[in-house]
């Protein structure tokens, strides 16, 4: 109906496509082209074949913890990069962590915000709100402000649902009532890095990617090359048994 209110919805949609095109992380979906073809734009992106994480949690389903953690570490890993590139995704969701061969990949920047050195805001994004994963703040005229701390709730929100695979309780609820009792067996540390995280005043929660994620505890290092060693040990162990049997007989 509005001419002008198209072209400046086209150029910022191209805009903002630029400003991911020129992301390189694995943990950040890829864009390979833009352009723009009868009167419309576009832009092409990697194909990530494996579903989103929503697909495979469910209420009956959660992910057990430890798979939950290695995902949300990876997609802590893309939101940090994003923030040190003075980026907020605004909208951090299992529906917007797609999988593939086992790596989170995060897409879906419709409502991102690019910030300027002072931490004001570059790009007008319409206002957008995901029940369960936003924060207060996010209700309240938007983000105008760069703060790392409003995608650390929805990280630490994507956590609830996916170790608890329920939707997590509304901002104003948690607000309110706090956050329901976690289930029996979840970890101390998680249930508490989930509750730090949610927490309703930004000024309360970790404000990096980096201080959440140390809630978690440290990463687990890789035991493949241990369990090679010790396979390999195995295997000489069997072989000097068999030589030994075979010099008896």
């Amino acid at each position: 109906g509005s001419k002008d209110l198209v072209l400046k919805f086209r150029q910022k949609f191209v805009k903002e496509a630029q400003t991911i095109a020129e992301l390189d992380n694995p943990n950040v979906v890829s864009i390979f082209d833009i352009f723009e073809e009868n009167e419309t734009a576009y832009y092409v992106m990697k194909y990530v074949e494996g579903g989103s994480l929503s697909d495979i949690v469910s209420e009956d389903n959660p992910l057990p913890e430890d798979l939950a953690v290695k995902y949300i570490r990876q997609i802590g890993n893309a939101l940090d990069y994003l923030h040190k590139r003075r980026l907020l995704h605004l909208d951090v969701k299992p529906s917007n962590a797609m999988l593939q061969d086992g790596v989170v990949v995060l897409t879906d920047f419709g409502i991102s915000k690019h910030y300027d050195a002072k931490g004001g805001q570059t790009s007008a994004t319409p206002a957008g709100i995901s029940k369960g994963y936003a924060p207060i703040e996010q209700y309240n005229q938007g983000v105008q402000s760069f703060s790392p701390a409003t995608d650390v709730y929805s990280l630490a929100a994507t956590l609830y649902n996916l170790v608890t695979g329920k939707l997590p309780p509304d901002a104003a609820d948690v607000y309110e009532d706090g956050l329901p009792e976690f289930p029996i067996g979840l970890s101390a540390k998680v249930c508490n890095a989930i509750t730090i995280g949610m927490c309703p005043r930004r000024k309360d929660r970790p404000q990096s990617v980096e201080e959440f994620l140390a809630l978690l505890g440290p990463e687990e290092e890789p035991v493949i090359q241990t369990v090679s060693k010790i396979s390999r040990k195995s295997k000489i162990t069997i072989w000097a048994l068999a030589v030994i049997l075979m010099a008896v007989l």
